[in-house]
């Protein structure tokens, strides 16, 4: 079993890939290159941790999506998950702490200034590229803080050794984030 993590697929919002610039011509070929890059690298028994924003449409069309995914998916909500959780999710909180590979991982949508005592803080929400895509958000802990948006990890999930190969070169406060 592997851990994953990901956020912010958007699946099925047609405006994302305007939105964000997303390299796809089509909500049709950008769900189906997201689903692919997912069951490519996540197998049935893998664990993905998806810190919010999974898809648009309602719950019978997200259920029908999370049945073509790989693994167990574990969801952080969004600001654009639904308020009542489609069934396949093995499990939705607003935040977690989990431990993968014996460390403590905070896991929550938006960047925390002040997230609780962890190894490592994961989220998403911010689509921002640039300087600014892997920010340490808690200075006052020196936490290492990975911004989990789908578009900067090669469309697909990624491992915690593989966001760990990113280093980060400076501890940036909130006021130094322009969005």
């Amino acid at each position: 079993m592997v851990d994953f993590f990901t956020s912010d697929s958007h699946l099925s919002h047609f405006n994302v890939i305007r939105y964000d610039n997303r390299p796809f011509s089509s909500i049709e070929e950008h769900d189906e290159t997201l689903i692919q890059n997912w069951n490519a690298v996540v197998r049935r028994n893998d664990i993905v941790y998806h810190c919010g924003d999974f898809m648009f449409g309602g719950r019978e069309k997200q259920e029908q999506v999370i049945k073509k995914l790989n693994g167990r998916i574990r969801l952080i909500k969004g600001n654009h998950d639904l308020k009542k959780s489609p069934n396949g999710f093995e499990w939705v909180k607003d935040i977690a702490v989990v431990k993968v590979e014996g460390k403590k991982i905070c896991l929550c949508h938006y960047p925390l200034a002040s997230p609780p005592r962890c190894d490592y803080h994961l989220f998403g929400h911010s689509h921002i590229n640039g300087p600014h895509r892997y920010i340490n958000y808690s200075p006052e802990f020196r936490l290492p803080a990975y911004n989990m948006y789908v578009g900067f990890w090669n469309w697909r999930p990624v491992t915690l050794e593989q966001i760990l190969e990113v280093k980060i070169n400076k501890v940036l406060r909130i006021e130094d984030i322009q969005e």
